[in-house]
């Protein structure tokens, strides 16, 4: 049998199917407690740690209210600090620093499509559907589904349950 710590950097190898017959194959533990959420239905649910992984993630999950308090908060600090660079220089009269508001507002658009696109993972649906924000009529009706309707009960092809109770 061969080392599965045999390449650099001392990562793993996978081993190939016709390296092990089946029944030899690893397999992993999913026996040990607290292993599962929901009576066994998949892993924990594992809520983000920093602002990187609050705003910057998409292969997760975000119920309702995460999903509202972040956009908001996002909003409002997109607001407060666009304010503050406008009256900057509105005070200074410096049109260079004008534009500035621009490149805030432009770089603000990343965490908001990583939110959609965490939320529609809830709802059990694909990235690409995060297309309908950019087509009018089309958004507004994405908006109303985000908001208003529920997430998938227990773990879907997107990862846990983010409404599981934490222990």
């Amino acid at each position: 049998m061969p080392d599965n710590y045999s390449r650099p950097g001392n990562r793993p190898v996978q081993p190939y199917p016709e390296q092990y017959p089946a029944q030899n194959l690893p397999q992993a533990n999913y026996n040990r407690p607290g292993e599962f959420a929901r009576g066994g239905a998949g892993p924990r649910y594992e809520p983000d740690a920093d602002l990187q992984s609050m705003f910057l993630r998409y292969d997760n999950r975000l119920n309702r209210k995460r999903y509202i308090l972040r956009s908001l908060a996002l909003w409002a600090a997109v607001t407060i600090l666009s304010t503050a660079v406008g009256l900057i220089a509105t005070f200074l009269k410096i049109r260079a620093i004008t534009m500035l508001v621009s490149v805030i507002s432009i770089a603000a658009i990343i965490p908001g499509f990583m939110l959609v696109i965490r939320r529609l993972h809830d709802l059990d649906r694909p990235t690409w559907w995060c297309i309908g924000c950019i087509i009018p009529l089309v958004n507004m009706a994405l908006a109303v589904y985000l908001l208003f309707f529920k997430g998938t009960d227990g773990p879907n092809q997107f990862g846990p349950d983010p409404l599981e109770v934490q222990d």
